[in-house]
């Protein structure tokens, strides 16, 4: 059993736990046999802490046994039944996020919150992003509703209810959920609805459909009596970036099924004036390539903004003076690129960092994020190629790759690929 693999109290790796669980014949057989299996957080407690194990709102970050060998869909997912127990089934239970580039924009008065002393654009965490776009008004400019207001917070137990997973191999599997804990980061009320607000500081690819899913269902058929609404429910999801928010509305079109999620509108508000925009050739004219041996910075463009806003939040905070990054691979990348400097639990902004998040537009970010990447000489050179071209092959990649033998590693190829067919894709305008 698992208990006895590990010592009451030993932290396991997340990776190593989840192998631990699902060795065990207690889970392996009834998943094998039915694609579910009922999970107790007391065989959970001896590898961690139950909650931390179980919470991974991103597909991408699951730890692998959970995700699995396909990118694009999790082969397990664990949701809450009680607060004692979860299920954990053979299935995907998220849902992917449109890129930010595709979602019509608004561009909004960078002073929106002048006169105001406790509250910033730059929000550093989820709750002060709710409290952005309350204060600015785009939440009720998105919602077509006024007076909007703040009513609910944290963590609640549900009520009883029960709904329907479609699980992999044609499955489908009802699932029964009683005082089961779930996490709201702003619930809001009008005369006309009921708002629900899932926030992220980033640009995730996905989220957990459990995390505005449970809350409608607690609402409308096993809250407690002050949580039981009769108005309509509005779930949406707020995304705040790289000085962008970004409000998406979704709708299950049965709410007795996980997986009938629609997303039904999306905007994305900028707080900055308009920008003329740049062109590939201007954005890579005057760019000199440095040193060939240094370590490329390849890699999530928007993942090494969000590592300078991380920083830039555990700055005011003197007393930390280590942190650990959220996001070490996009810290890894802004420090290749110039932006950070230090090691990885004790890093700073560099003056090009503190540039960059000074800038107001998030294209006036992409420009320098951009141009402090394609100094190094093998990405200048592809991207110079792709634009010349219209295209770049992975063996042309190679190609450039054998001029640079330092810069070579396996896969290198492919990831220089990747990322130039992102910077190409962003838009740009001159800091």
């Amino acid at each position: 059993m698992i208990a006895s693999a590990a010592p009451a109290r030993q932290r396991l790796p997340a990776a190593k736990a989840w192998s631990l669980v699902l060795a065990d014949p207690a889970i392996a057989q009834p998943l094998a046999l039915h694609g579910i299996a009922h999970l107790p957080v007391g065989m959970l407690s001896p590898l961690g802490e139950a909650r931390l194990l179980v919470s991974c709102d991103i597909r991408s970050k699951l730890p692998l046994p959970l995700r699995g060998s396909d990118p694009t869909r999790a082969r397990y997912t664990v949701l809450a039944t009680s607060t004692s127990d979860y299920v954990i089934v053979a299935g995907d239970g998220w849902q992917d996020l449109p890129h930010a580039f595709s979602i019509p924009e608004i561009r909004c008065d960078p002073g929106a919150l002048a006169g105001l002393q406790t509250i910033s654009l730059e929000a550093v965490n989820e709750g002060q992003a709710v409290d952005v776009a309350d204060a600015t008004g785009i939440l009720e400019h998105f919602a077509e509703d006024n007076r909007i207001r703040m009513t609910m917070l944290g963590r609640e137990r549900t009520g009883a209810f029960s709904f329907r997973f479609d699980g992999s191999f044609g499955r489908s599997h009802v699932i029964h959920v009683d005082r089961a804990q779930m996490e709201l980061d702003r619930g809001g009320e009008s005369t006309r609805a009921v708002y629900l607000i899932e926030a992220k500081k980033g640009t995730p690819a996905s989220f957990h459909i459990r995390q505005i899913f449970y809350p409608l269902r607690a609402m409308t058929a096993g809250g407690s009596a002050c949580r039981r609404v009769t108005k309509p429910i509005v779930s949406l999801v707020l995304l705040a970036h790289n000085g962008a928010y970004t409000l998406l509305r979704y709708a299950f079109d049965d709410p007795d099924r996980y997986h009938s999620i629609r997303l039904i509108g999306a905007r994305r508000y900028v707080f900055a004036p308009p920008v003329d925009a740049m062109t590939l050739a201007d954005l890579i004219d005057g760019i000199r390539p440095g040193d060939s041996r240094a370590p490329m910075p390849l890699g999530d463009p928007d993942d090494a903004i969000a590592a300078l806003e991380a920083v830039a939040a555990n700055r005011v905070d003197r007393r930390r003076s280590m942190f650990a990054v959220p996001n070490p691979n996009g810290a890894a990348m802004a420090q290749a690129a110039g932006l950070l400097q230090g090691t990885h639990r004790a890093l700073d902004l560099s003056v090009s960092g503190f540039a960059l998040l000074r800038a107001i537009a998030p294209e006036q970010r992409n420009t320098l994020l951009a141009r402090a990447i394609l100094r190094h000489p093998v990405l200048h050179e592809a991207f110079c190629r792709r634009i010349a071209t219209g295209a770049l092959t992975v063996e042309e990649a190679e190609e450039i790759l054998a001029r640079y033998p330092a810069a070579s590693s396996a896969g290198t190829a492919a990831a220089v690929v990747s990322i130039v067919d992102v910077l190409v894709q962003r838009p740009y305008a001159r800091p």
